[in-house]
């Protein structure tokens, strides 16, 4: 599997790494797709907090945390809930712990400000509540499932990405 040639680079070198191969490997004439500057749009995101737990011990700083963060859903949780998953230890609840990591919720949820942009722009709009109407719940799911089609097609681009860094 490609992320073994990578288990030595830190966050910050696979960052520089897929930065440099978009720009080298774009579309017609080195320009990015479309679908590759979403893809850049997204890292750019991910990586601001993504560094930012590195630094403070809660993620490793190895490629696969960068992989488990291509998921959706740990996305969400750390965009939205300040949920860490996949750490040191299984999950972390910033928002939940001591006053350490009530301070690096905060702060992650301010780094974590165009990440949600990013789920935002996504799915265009993504809400569902009790009192809604049975339409407004069928449009909500169709707009789920065009975000998970949108973003899969993202992460396709960076796993293409990543492969041929080989």
């Amino acid at each position: 599997m490609f992320l073994d040639a990578f288990q030595n680079d830190d966050i910050h070198t696979m960052r520089e790494k897929l930065f440099a191969r978009f720009y080298t490997a774009g579309g017609d004439g080195h320009v990015p797709n479309m679908w590759q500057e979403h893809a850049m749009r997204f890292l750019e995101a991910l990586f601001m907090p993504l560094s930012y737990l590195v630094e403070f011990g809660i993620l490793s700083p190895k490629f696969a945390t960068l992989h488990d963060y291509l998921e959706l859903p740990h996305i969400e949780n750390l965009a939205w809930s300040g949920v860490v998953s996949g750490g040191v230890t299984a999950s972390v609840d910033l928002k939940e712990g001591d006053a350490r990591c009530q301070r690096l919720y905060r702060a992650v949820i301010e780094k974590c400000r165009s990440l949600r942009r990013y789920l935002e722009r996504l799915s265009g709009r993504w809400t569902a509540g009790a009192e809604e109407s049975f339409l407004q719940r069928e449009r909500d799911v169709e707009d789920r499932l065009r975000m998970l089609k949108h973003h899969r097609y993202i992460t396709e681009e960076i796993r293409m990405e990543m492969a041929q860094l080989l």
